[in-house]
């Protein structure tokens, strides 16, 4: 997340008080354009084609490379995962792939 904030020009605030938690809170710049009209992850969701497209999602933290895999499944597509760069060389070696996914 904190990479994704710094690329966008964001900020991220973290207050933490012994006892009562933790509040984490991400500001971004203002654009001056309009939102595109898909502004729902479900308006999204209508316009990804369901023909079994594979994808190839290299990750090294397994939480993440399982959310974002079951995201991506629902969806149609097939998704294959690595856990570094030199897995997914291995992987890809063997498969080709309409899209690769890497942080």
């Amino acid at each position: 997340m904190y990479r994704i904030v710094k690329q966008s020009n964001g900020v991220i605030w973290c207050y933490s008080e012994l006892g009562m938690g933790t509040t984490f809170r991400f500001y971004f710049p203002r654009v001056a354009e309009k939102p595109s009209r898909m502004t729902t992850p479900a308006m999204a969701m209508r316009v990804i084609p369901e023909s079994g497209e594979p994808i190839l999602l290299v990750e090294d933290d397994e939480a993440l490379r399982v959310a974002i895999s079951r995201f991506l499944e629902p969806v149609g597509y097939r998704v294959t995962t690595a856990a570094s760069g030199a897995e997914a060389l291995d992987v890809m070696s063997r498969s080709s792939y309409d899209l690769v996914i890497s942080d």
